[in-house]
């Protein structure tokens, strides 16, 4: 982590600052009434986080990565799965 926030130009301040908001807004997600402020920081912790992958950082070693549309359903070429210990 300290490569991503060096390479943004926030060590180590953005790092403490982000690890801070996400262990407050963690918290929020606990109780009840304050629910829906936890679930909206996270998400903009979480937004933020993707927003500067695609737009600073890059997606190198994504490209080996596909989605299926489905309830998380993904592949990883290179990887294969092993059938051969079933004994149907």
């Amino acid at each position: 982590s300290v490569y991503i926030f060096q390479t943004l130009g926030a060590e180590p301040a953005g790092r403490i600052i982000s690890g801070i908001l996400e262990l407050i807004f963690a918290v929020l997600l606990l109780y009840r009434p304050t629910m829906i402020y936890g679930a909206i920081g996270s998400l903009g912790i979480i937004t933020g986080a993707i927003l500067s992958h695609f737009f600073v950082l890059g997606t190198e070693g994504l490209e080996n990565v596909h989605a299926f549309g489905g309830a998380g359903e993904f592949e990883i070429k290179g990887l294969q799965q092993d059938d051969s210990n079933n004994d149907t």
